[in-house]
């Protein structure tokens, strides 16, 4: 192709055509106001909802965390149920420690009336970021757990003589 024929073929009127239609949007120029609106109505609902699950983990994690600790907590306890209920509060406390809950944590921890179960009670503060501009109660998770002894459970280090002799007297005191 001679350079006569070039300048003839881009000087045609068909390529004038074009290159007076109108332009495709390009990178940069302005969506129309309902899509500006309805994106940004998508990202807010999306961020909002990620909150609110961001939130209910923290909650459900901590309050799964200090069940389990409740739990080993009342266990410890209860294992030293109904001989000595001074070394069940001394368990309860070690147990505590290697769980590594502050003090501030420990609510309440006693064995009942009966000496024949043991009561640890939890709480925790949990960092939330909507439910504390709330100012629900979402914030804190509160866990209670109950460890009991079986009526015939021997107390620690008792033999088998102690133990029978513990239920005739039980038995006794029933039929009484």
């Amino acid at each position: 192709m001679d350079a006569a024929a070039y300048l003839a073929a881009i000087s045609s009127p068909a390529q004038t055509r074009v290159a007076t239609a109108p332009r495709r949007r390009r990178l940069g120029t302005p969506l129309p106001r309902w899509a500006r609106i309805f994106i940004l109505a998508v990202m807010l609902t999306t961020s909002l909802a990620g909150v609110v699950t961001h939130d209910l983990l923290l909650r459900w994690n901590a309050e799964s965390c200090l069940r389990v600790e409740a739990t080993g907590m009342a266990i410890a306890g209860a294992t030293f149920l109904p001989g000595a209920p001074e070394r069940a509060l001394a368990a309860a406390a070690r147990s505590a420690n290697l769980f590594g809950l502050a003090p501030a944590q420990i609510v309440d921890v006693a064995p009942a009336g009966d000496r024949m179960s043991f009561r640890v009670t939890l709480r925790q503060t949990v960092p939330v970021l909507l439910f504390g501009l709330l100012e629900s109660a979402g914030g804190t998770v509160t866990v209670q757990a109950t460890a009991s002894v079986h009526p015939y459970a021997a107390p620690l280090g008792a033999d088998r003589a102690t133990v029978l002799s513990m239920r005739r007297l039980r038995s006794a005191a029933r039929a009484a």
